[in-house]
């Protein structure tokens, strides 16, 4: 709507434009043509001359209205372009804005998964702190990773890679132990 508005606009703008330049044309052609009859038939009395200034004060004054209309219709456009262009201002500032929310939550994230990660590297530093880290892992793969919660932070492609080898040793360790104790444990040995 607004691109018609100044489309619109535009083509005002170059019809006044072609008026005064016709306007300065004709006056320029009607200054020739009185400097010609100047230069041509001298001015034979006084009186003829006072009727030529009147004349000429005349068509002034009558081309002074048809000015003033365009100069004001001249400055309505110029007005209605302003605000137009305004317009798209505040949109452009709008999305401008929206833009920078959305990277500094990205910024938010970042600093979130490295907080995780920090999280997750103090704290393996303990037996307990061992267990809290293998599971905080495996949430943020199981969540973050394959189901693609956004407020769990992924885990990047190699520690998805580490957590998966130790969830793979760790579920040999444990048919390990059960195959072990069902040996021990069955009636048939």
């Amino acid at each position: 709507m607004s691109n018609v508005k100044c489309f619109v606009a535009d083509i005002d703008q170059t019809l006044l434009a072609q008026q005064r330049q016709e306007r300065e044309l004709n006056e320029a052609r009607r200054a020739a043509q009185n400097e010609e009859a100047r230069e041509t038939e001298p001015v034979v009395s006084i009186a003829q001359a006072t009727e030529a200034r009147e004349t000429k004060k005349r068509e002034s004054a009558a081309a002074e209205p048809d000015e003033m209309e365009a100069n004001v219709r001249a400055d309505q456009l110029e007005a209605k372009n302003r605000e137009a262009a305004e317009a798209e201002q505040s949109k452009a500032a709008k999305a401008k804005s929206a833009m920078d929310q959305v990277q500094k939550i990205q910024k938010a994230a970042k600093a979130a998964q490295g907080t995780a990660r920090t999280v997750n590297f103090t704290t393996a530093a303990s037996l307990i702190g061992l267990i809290i880290t293998f599971i905080t892992m495996n949430t943020q793969l199981l969540a973050g990773n394959i189901f693609g919660a956004k407020w769990i932070p992924k885990l990047e492609i190699w520690e998805a890679v580490l957590i998966g080898v130790v969830d793979f040793l760790l579920w040999l360790a444990i048919m390990a132990s059960i195959g072990l104790i069902s040996a021990i444990v069955s009636p048939l040995s």
